[in-house]
């Protein structure tokens, strides 16, 4: 089959491990973003396989169309960048593990990285000591503190657990059954929504990005939050208003912002209006960005592949497709 794979930035694909699974098949593999529908669209015209990378790039109905060829889109996790009923109507096939009980380990810790950075100064401090100054300022402890988590799924839990570790109080807002498991793993849950935003110290985003979760935390609720507090994104900028962000980070509340996610990207704009703040500790989307990691997730994808060559497609999101085949 001819498989094309889109958004490989660093080439690193071909130097999986699991990238042998894909032997005897016909691989074009793009280092470069494209959005625009034209130019994808001749890139893939002979793609019988598309594989994406996370939501790099979003595969709508204008492109589908103009991708006669096209037979499966295999990825994983969550897929709102892909217009499903248009796969649907077209019989491609989209296979995306949703990887139950297996956490993204990699973007928890990118995100306890972020705490402790913006916690401690470390990038004022290591851009004074390269420019020949001795210590720029005083950091804060995190012992003691409120750490909240918004959303205890998958990799809130096991950031839950990383400020246990270094002996923070962890508090929990999320729904309801999320909140039972909380209690159950001895995490105290807050009173309310406005009681959450108000306590915390650290307050790090833990959900999913759909419809109902889309503009959940807005400008009042982060004009809830301490003048000293910290608030973490490394899950959909899109959970936050539009603009509230900025804004906050801009009136003192939160004090200090840590993302590694956009509303749109890749982010190139040196004038990003998160990127020029000083009080923002920012990292262009590499929460899920190891080696570990995309073995993990190709291993996934590449078995997906495998299975439909096999005739015997796993992990199918529209299987509508399927009996439409039978």
């Amino acid at each position: 089959m001819k498989i094309s794979i889109l958004d490989d930035y660093h080439d690193t694909v071909r130097t999986l491990d699991c990238f042998t699974r894909l032997s005897g098949h016909e691989i074009t593999i793009w280092n470069d973003h494209v959005q625009d529908v034209d130019a994808l669209a001749e890139r893939l015209r002979d793609a019988e396989v598309l594989v994406l990378i996370r939501e790099r790039t979003e595969i709508r109905a204008p492109l589908l169309h103009r991708l006669g060829r096209l037979k499966l889109i295999s990825q994983r996790s969550v897929y709102p960048h892909i217009d499903i009923e248009a796969c649907t109507q077209l019989g491609v096939i989209v296979s995306s593990s949703q990887h139950p009980g297996t956490p993204s380990y990699a973007a928890a810790e990118l995100t306890w990285a972020l705490v402790l950075a913006a916690m401690r100064g470390l990038l004022q401090q290591m851009t004074a000591l390269k420019a020949g100054r001795w210590q720029s300022g005083v950091g804060d402890s995190l012992r003691g503190k409120t750490l909240g988590i918004y959303g205890y799924g998958r990799i809130g839990s096991v950031v839950a657990g990383y400020g246990r570790a270094f002996g923070m109080r962890v508090m929990v807002w999320a729904r309801q059954d999320s909140l039972t498991r909380a209690r159950g793993d001895g995490h105290a849950v807050a009173a309310s929504k406005e009681a959450f935003f108000a306590e915390c110290d650290v307050l790090s985003l833990h959900m999913r990005l759909v419809p109902a979760t889309r503009g959940i935390v807005t400008a009042g609720d982060l004009a809830r939050m301490k003048p000293t507090a910290l608030l973490v994104n490394t899950s959909r900028a899109q959970l936050i208003e539009p603009g509230a962000l900025v804004a906050g980070l801009k009136a003192g509340r939160p004090a200090m912002g840590a993302v590694d996610v956009y509303d749109e990207e890749p982010v190139l704009d040196i004038r990003h209006p998160l990127v020029v703040l000083e009080n923002v500790v920012c990292t262009p989307h590499i929460g899920y960005v190891t080696r570990d990691e995309y073995e993990v997730q190709f291993t996934d994808i590449f078995d997906q592949i495998v299975a439909y060559a096999a005739g015997k497609p796993i992990n199918v999101v529209n299987p509508r497709v399927l009996a439409g085949r039978a």
